[in-house]
């Protein structure tokens, strides 16, 4: 009888080959069919990451231009020591006393941001320029509206998002008004990443 209870006890320890190639399969089916699901949800919170960032540095440099009663640029910046490069290499903020978009004299860096990997492309297009945005003492854009849109390297526009700069230097998140999926601009038209 003993030598019976260790027999039952060693088959009941384990997982047939058939469960197992039938466990695995349904598991595998199961991440198939979740796994693009969580691609999207990846790139969406890295643009909405992005975005967030953008939002508080645009702010900092708008009461910061407020509190010390001078220009404060925000600008693209490859190498963090002034303004160039792409958008996508991060950017800089920083008090520009005599708006020449330089660090000198008596200019205080405020912000440093790096680069914002490859999975993601940031623009900004503006009326005077595309290469910065500077905040007057009244807190003030020195040009018409502006609007940074962020688009994912793979350019899917229902990971698409922006923020829409006012001429008064307010800054607010695009929506998905009409529920399509895809964000609008200031115009209320679909973004598309080209």
């Amino acid at each position: 009888i003993d030598h019976i209870k260790d027999d039952v006890m060693h088959y009941s320890k384990g997982f047939t080959l058939a469960e197992l190639v039938v466990s695995l399969s349904i598991l595998a089916i199961t991440l198939a069919i979740a796994a693009p699901s969580f691609g999207n949800l990846v790139k969406s919170n890295r643009a909405t990451a992005l975005v967030n960032d953008l939002l508080t540095d645009l702010q900092l440099a708008r009461s910061e231009a407020i509190k010390l009663n001078q220009t404060v640029t925000l600008c693209k910046s490859s190498d963090k020591l002034g303004c160039g490069g792409d958008w996508s290499d991060g950017w800089i903020v920083f008090s520009d006393s005599n708006r020449n978009r330089r660090i000198d004299g008596t200019d205080r860096l405020l912000v440093i941001s790096d680069a914002i990997g490859g999975s993601l492309v940031l623009s900004w297009n503006a009326f005077r320029s595309d290469n910065y945005i500077q905040f007057s003492s009244q807190g003030y854009i020195h040009s018409n509206n502006g609007t940074f849109k962020i688009c994912p390297s793979d350019r899917d526009v229902r990971q698409a998002r922006a923020l829409i700069i006012n001429r008064i230097g307010r800054a607010r998140v695009s929506k998905d008004r009409n529920s399509d999926g895809i964000h609008e601009d200031a115009r209320g038209r679909p973004l598309f990443c080209s």
